[in-house]
């Protein structure tokens, strides 16, 4: 086993471990003591003590198991892609286990000689997730808000699900297909929920110009991820992953299309001549017959969702599309972007160094309001990792991309990666972090759970399979 692999178990003894296993069985043995004293007051309340009970041995049962762990903790982001109002106890309960996951992997690894090998680039990435809880200073010296602050450090820890899901990648081919397979699940689940979200809201409406504007806008990067990923499993990826992907790609591509985002209908055009790039000449062809049976499928899934507002739906489509040249110019939400923009780069300007720390306010007027706008969210990720973090934080963001993606480039050019599942891991990687460079601009990736967790698995991909210790099994 090459030192960069970790070990393929958690239960080996270490009292790394078995301390964490007395802390999580302590934790859930006063978690029931308090239910059943609760229960005695309201008996209602049985059926949780019941579910807690049931839970302790699944519980120790996928601790002990770490791909499993893995596993269920990527295929838990279902619970939090929704962009819900609020906060939901399902989305602390996967929030709390993810971070109690990730202080478990690093707390094991780092106790364990070896098992944390780190490139330059990845060093980076780790010091600048151990600093960014550390801005909360910064938030608290410009008077920001500390409940964004908190969210926002929330979210760019789902940049450190990096780590064990490069390693899950190395260490076997197994590994690499168990966090494929969960990435297909969320973005899939994501995918048909758009569908039906816009189903409904296609039967919700009354007038013609609710059918044309009726759009599904959530999660449109990572369903550019996932509609890329396809397609590469279709052009690249072996029999088992071309079938999946038969299946997959027309829902993918669909909820994607419907989200109206012109960003990552553009994006994806750039992802496929990327693709072709890269692919060889057979693959080429491939692409080309699978864009054919794709128009047809597309064609087919409107009709069986759709088939009353097909023409109107399509029209309104083609309009959007039309409006792509002109957007940069005349689109008002670009303009006022624009605007944002050069509020943001003014701030910047007079504290560039060391940042603002997340959840600082800043002011600009809004055309599309025809008012000022306070707020924190900024557009254009790159400013956002400035603004926030200085110019340290977004030199080590980029720095680990950059060098992410010519590690990807390099190792096709070598030859990595050359079994079926493993080489489509690579190019999608490689190509969605390309692809992924120009979005960013009107797009900010780094301020949400499910775009983080993209970048976060697509240089896992690359890097999993495109680094020298990586296994070919």
């Amino acid at each position: 086993m090459p030192d960069a692999v970790a070990p393929n178990r958690w239960d080996d003894g270490s009292r790394t471990y078995r301390i964490g296993e007395l802390a999580i069985r302590a934790a859930f043995a006063l978690g029931l003591i308090c239910a059943g004293l609760t229960t005695v007051v309201d008996p209602t309340l049985l059926p949780v003590l019941a579910a807690g009970l049931v839970s302790l041995p699944a519980l120790v049962y996928v601790v002990r198991r770490p791909t499993l762990n893995l596993f269920v903790v990527l295929v838990g982001l279902v619970l939090t892609v929704g962009y819900n109002e609020g906060i939901k106890a399902e989305e602390v309960l996967h929030g709390m286990y993810l971070l109690l996951y990730l202080f478990a992997w690093f707390a094991i690894r780092m106790t364990t000689p070896g098992a944390l090998r780190l490139s330059n680039a990845e060093l980076a990435l780790l010091v600048f997730l151990a600093l960014v809880p550390l801005t909360g200073v910064l938030t608290a010296l410009w008077g920001g808000d500390f409940r964004q602050f908190v969210s926002q450090t929330f979210a760019m820890m789902h940049l450190a699900l990096y780590f064990p899901m490069r390693d899950a990648i190395r260490s076997s081919e197994n590994g690499g297909m168990v966090v494929l397979s969960a990435f297909l699940i969320v973005g899939t689940f994501v995918a048909i929920r758009n569908l039906i979200n816009y189903q409904e809201i296609i039967a919700r409406a009354t007038l013609v110009w609710q059918l044309e504007r009726g759009r599904v806008v959530a999660n449109d990067a990572l369903l550019m991820g996932l509609s890329l990923t396809y397609i590469t499993m279709v052009v690249s990826g072996n029999t088992r992953l071309r079938r999946v992907a038969f299946l997959g790609l027309p829902i993918a591509l669909a909820a994607l299309i419907l989200t109206q985002s012109r960003t990552y209908w553009v994006a994806l055009v750039i992802g496929i001549v990327v693709l072709l790039l890269i692919v060889d000449r057979g693959e080429r062809r491939r692409l080309l017959f699978v864009g054919t049976t794709l128009t047809l499928a597309l064609g087919a899934i409107g009709i069986a969702l759709f088939s009353s507002q097909l023409a109107l739906i399509g029209e309104a489509l083609v309009t959007r599309l039309t409006t792509i040249p002109s957007a940069l110019s005349n689109d008002i939400s670009l303009l006022n972007r624009y605007l944002e923009t050069f509020e943001v780069m003014r701030r910047i300007a007079v504290n560039p160094i060391v940042g603002y720390g997340p959840g600082v306010s800043f002011a600009y007027f809004d055309i599309t309001h025809h008012s000022t706008n306070v707020g924190d969210f900024i557009h254009n990720g790159y400013l956002s990792l400035w603004y926030r973090f200085g110019i340290w934080g977004l030199a080590m963001v980029m720095y680990f991309w950059m060098s992410t993606v010519m590690l990807g480039i390099r190792a096709l050019r070598r030859g990595h990666g050359e079994s079926g599942s493993r080489r489509t891991m690579l190019v999608a990687g490689t190509v969605v972090l390309i692809t992924y460079l120009l979005p960013i601009v009107t797009s900010n990736p780094f301020a949400l759970n499910d775009t983080i967790f993209l970048i976060a698995l697509m240089t896992a991909f690359v890097s999993g399979n495109g680094s020298p210790t990586s296994r070919r099994t």
